[in-house]
Parts: structure tokens; C-alpha cells; sequence
């Protein structure tokens, strides 16, 4: 009787001591799989914990360390945090406001976050233009004139600042670009004998002392000048230029490149098309071309009368092709 109320006892106690083993494993357990949950969603079920706001995500976290240090928190946890990024601290809240996402509203305009200013500075800068000489055709020699003048380009710079306590602590430039492109300023020597009175200018012609090296032929003799009402054409039909000519196209065929010169040298009409003709042609008084001025006005009418009749001579270039 008493053996088997022994071995019973036994049993009791074995069952008791497994009882307390399986329940010492479950609570393991569940500590365990309770201990991953928050690890891996950051989801706290205690009160004393940090919250962390940051990129528009909240998150909690235990923490050893003090609000009192905040970035270092922010580092424990995976958090960058640059100069231009305002933390705040607001109870066991962290908020961190990336300085990327503060809206100012207008160029040199300022938006304050927590006390923290931010600001956008604009600031030019002037970019010099280049200067290039040439040698012209349509200034006198011996004389060296500015022919398109230079302009500066400008380079426009944005920038954003943090200030703290009025002092800039963080500054970063937000755009730079070319807001107008320089000017060349073109200098140019001169290789006409005088400024011509044309302003047309071919590749074909070129000067040496003033006058021709490469032509068909020269023809001397006289010519005069005209001028006409606005939009009036030749009779081949082109529109009138400073740098068109009547000639006898029996003389010289309409097309023709040429460059005209005063005989005593002191006047240039210069490059120029024989594109018309005029009643001289029929007068048989030595006049070989009639130099249009420009559309009738005072001052064309002026140039007309002062060039009067004159001796030239017509350097022509190349027949017919123009």
C-alpha cells in the first residue's frame, strides 16, 4: 500500500515538473515572437517610447538615448539628417522637416520653421564678352572701327540658406544658368580706299590697297546716280538696294558682280549688281552706269545730287552669276 501510494506521488510530481516546463517554454515563446513583431514594424505596446516623424512616416522606438540629444537618436534608428533638415523635439516627438520640402513662395523671400529661417538669394553675375578683330571691306583704310559692339552675358545664381539666430548656418545653390548669352564685340581694320557707300559684301572680292586683285575686267567711264519711291523694283524685277546698279546689259549682263570706284579715287561705291538699266543707254554721252542712293528722300536725294556725273571705274568680278 505504501509503494504504490509512493510511485503515485511520483507521478504527480513529474507531471507538475512538466507542467511548469512547457509553460516556462510557451512564455519564451511568445516574449520572443513579441520581441521580433516590434523590431520589425516599429510598433511599440508600451507608453515609454520615442516617436520619430520623419519623410511622412511615424515610428516608435525604444531608445537609450536623451531627447535632449536628438540626432543622436535619429542616428541609432537609421535616420540621415543633413544641415539644410530642422528637428524638432516636442515631448518623446521627434519631427524631423527636410529643408528640401520648405516652400518659399517667391525668389528672395524667406519661410521660418520652428524658429528656423530659410531663405532664397538670387545673385547675377556678369559674363564678359569676347573681342575679335577683322579686316572689312566696308571700312576705309587705315581706320579701325568697333562693327558690332560688345555686350556682357549675365549668369544667375539661386540660392537657399538656414539661419539660425540671423546667422547663416547651411547654404546650398538651388539653380545656376546663362539668363543672356554675350555679344562679340568685332573690331575692324579697313581695306577700302574710302568707307563705301554700299554696304553689301561678296566673299569673290578682294582688296589689296583699296582695290581689286581678281577680276574679268575693267571699264571706265561715267556714271550717275538715282534714287526711287519705296518698294520700287528693277527691270528684272528685283526689289531696289543700296548696291544696284543700271547698266547697259548689252555692256555688262544683268547678274554681274562688281565694285565700283571714283577714278580719282576719293569716292567708293563699292560692291554692287548691275540688275537694271537706264535711259542713258540711248544718250551716247559716256555714261556707263546710273548708282542707285536709296528710296527718295531728302537726304538720298542729297547723295544723288553731290555724287552728281563722275568718272569710274567698274571692277567686274565674275558676268551673269547673281
Amino acid at each position: 500500500m505504501f509503494r504504490f501510494r509512493y510511485e503515485q506521488f511520483l507521478r504527480v510530481m513529474r507531471r507538475h515538473k512538466m507542467w511548469r516546463k512547457n509553460v516556462a517554454v510557451g512564455a519564451v515563446t511568445v516574449l520572443l515572437s513579441l520581441m521580433t513583431f516590434v523590431s520589425m514594424t516599429g510598433v511599440l505596446l508600451f507608453d515609454d517610447c520615442t516617436i520619430i516623424t520623419a519623410d511622412g512616416v511615424t515610428r516608435k522606438f525604444f531608445s537609450k538615448g536623451e531627447l535632449s540629444n536628438p540626432e543622436a537618436i535619429l542616428s541609432e534608428h537609421g535616420y540621415c539628417v543633413d544641415e539644410f533638415d530642422v528637428v524638432v523635439v516636442k515631448g518623446n516627438t521627434i519631427t524631423v522637416i527636410r529643408g528640401d520640402d520648405v516652400f518659399i513662395p517667391s525668389e528672395g523671400s524667406t519661410f521660418i520653421v520652428n524658429g528656423v529661417e530659410f531663405r532664397e538669394r538670387v545673385y547675377t553675375e556678369a559674363i564678359a564678352y569676347d573681342t575679335v578683330y577683322e579686316q572689312s571691306k566696308l571700312v576705309a583704310l587705315n581706320d579701325t572701327v568697333v562693327t558690332t559692339k560688345g555686350v556682357n552675358g549675365e549668369m544667375k545664381f539661386v540660392f537657399r540658406e538656414k539661419l539660425v539666430d540671423g546667422e547663416v548656418v547651411a547654404s546650398e545653390v538651388l539653380y545656376s544658368g546663362v539668363t543672356a548669352e554675350p555679344v562679340t564685340e568685332v573690331v575692324s581694320s579697313g581695306l577700302a580706299l574710302h568707307t563705301p557707300m554700299s554696304k553689301r559684301d561678296f566673299p569673290e572680292i578682294r582688296l589689296e590697297n583699296g582695290l581689286p586683285v581678281d577680276y574679268v575686267k575693267k571699264i571706265s567711264g561715267r556714271a550717275t546716280a538715282y534714287t526711287a519711291p519705296a518698294n520700287a523694283r528693277t527691270a528684272t524685277g528685283r526689289p531696289l538696294l543700296i548696291g544696284t546698279v543700271a547698266v547697259d546689259p548689252r555692256k555688262i549682263p544683268y547678274g554681274s558682280l562688281l565694285y565700283i570706284v571714283s577714278s580719282c579715287g576719293n569716292y567708293v561705291y563699292g560692291a554692287a549688281i548691275a540688275a537694271d538699266t537706264g535711259g542713258f543707254i540711248s544718250h551716247g554721252n559716256g555714261v556707263i552706269a546710273d548708282l542707285y542712293m536709296g528710296t527718295t528722300s531728302p537726304s538720298t536725294l542729297k547723295d544723288a545730287f553731290g555724287w552728281g556725273v563722275r568718272g569710274i571705274d567698274i571692277y567686274v568680278i565674275n558676268t551673269g552669276i547673281y
